[in-house]
């Protein structure tokens, strides 16, 4: 949903605000906030049973073993076309 900015003198700016109802942790009971985008993609992945969305110890491949995805010290977006493709190959 979009919510309008209130400027200081109490009246709307013409500018929203994206945000999103999200499920938080207060203390130890869940509530529900309506938070801007950022803020309840932070809240969402902060949520124990959502670490795992972020960062996983599992491997790519069947039987994979040792190393991370894209292990390289090259970031994938820097390579070029050729380049993706024989790192994809393993030459």
């Amino acid at each position: 949903m979009l919510e309008p900015v209130i400027g200081d003198d109490g009246r709307p700016t013409g500018q929203y605000v994206p945000k999103t109802t999200v499920t938080v942790l207060d203390g130890d009971k869940r509530v529900e906030k309506n938070l801007p985008a950022a803020e309840a993609v932070k809240a969402f992945l902060g949520l124990p049973e959502n670490k795992n969305l972020v960062d996983t110890k599992f491997q790519p491949g069947g039987g994979a073993t040792g190393g991370r995805a894209g292990a390289t010290n090259q970031n994938w977006h820097d390579l070029s076309p050729v380049e993706r493709l024989n790192q994809a190959r393993g030459v």
